[in-house]
């Protein structure tokens, strides 16, 4: 292998590292925003028939989840104390999986919560709280489902509406239905001037998928909006390199 080849070879491998930390961390901004929202509609509401149900929808998984993946963690620090922090991160990641028999129960119940609380504010929160729980536990194709059943409910003006489809999306690029993850984007992106704080994100995802699709020519057309309208970002950085990527294997 050339000089040149192993180059791009080992940029192509730090810029695929690179944007699957980029897709973690998009998931961390979506849970947090979610549970702003949450809070904001929750005062909108604020009776005690709606508190009630806010705290049993909000908290339910959360407060399950927590605990078995303490008690996991703690289970692997006990039988593996000659590792190092890497290596147990390793060992916990890969037992995660095993959960999942345990929330069988957890997730029932949370559906049942959805589907009683439809007709309310909570259920599009609730919706994403469940989705995210499923694509952290990799199951992509039930938390699609979620998603779908919240995406044709929601006011396409409301917070939530973004956030479903940036979620969406994402589990669609996890499940390597690219064509998918392009129409969810642009679900966010084409309202270019509503949901500013998630346009640059939604447009980097909406460039990820061309770059999938290797449809070269929309893949720079979005990055070149991503840097005329956000140049600031830190998602124009990151697409800046996908542009170098591009230039260097003349595509």
């Amino acid at each position: 292998m050339s000089t040149d080849k192993t180059g791009n070879f080992n940029f192509s491998m730090n810029l695929l590292s690179f944007l699957e930390l980029h897709l973690k961390k998009i998931i961390i901004v979506i849970i947090l925003l979610t549970s702003v929202f949450l809070i904001k509609e929750w005062q909108k509401n604020n009776t005690e028939k709606q508190s009630k149900k806010v705290s049993q929808i909000f908290y339910l998984v959360q407060k399950k989840i927590e605990q078995k993946e303490q008690a996991l963690a703690a289970e692997v620090n006990k039988k593996n104390k000659k590792l190092n922090k890497k290596q147990k991160k390793y060992i916990l990641q890969k037992n995660k999986k095993k959960l999942q028999t345990h929330f069988a129960s957890v997730i029932v119940e949370y559906k049942k919560l959805l589907k009683d609380n439809q007709q309310t504010s909570v259920f599009f929160g609730a919706s994403l709280n469940l989705a995210k729980f499923l694509y952290s536990y990799k199951d992509f194709n039930s938390s699609v489902k979620v998603l779908l059943q919240a995406s044709v409910k929601v006011d396409k003006k409301s917070l939530f509406y973004p956030l479903i489809f940036q979620t969406l999306g994402l589990n669609y690029l996890k499940l390597g239905q690219y064509d998918k993850a392009v129409n969810a984007f642009i679900n966010i992106t084409s309202k270019q001037k509503l949901f500013v704080f998630i346009q640059p994100s939604s447009l980097l995802n909406l460039s990820l998928a061309y770059f999938k699709l290797k449809k070269w020519n929309l893949l720079k057309k979005s990055i070149a909006q991503l840097e005329d309208r956000y140049p600031q970002s830190s998602q124009t950085a990151t697409a800046q390199a996908i542009k170098r990527y591009l230039i260097l294997n003349k595509k």
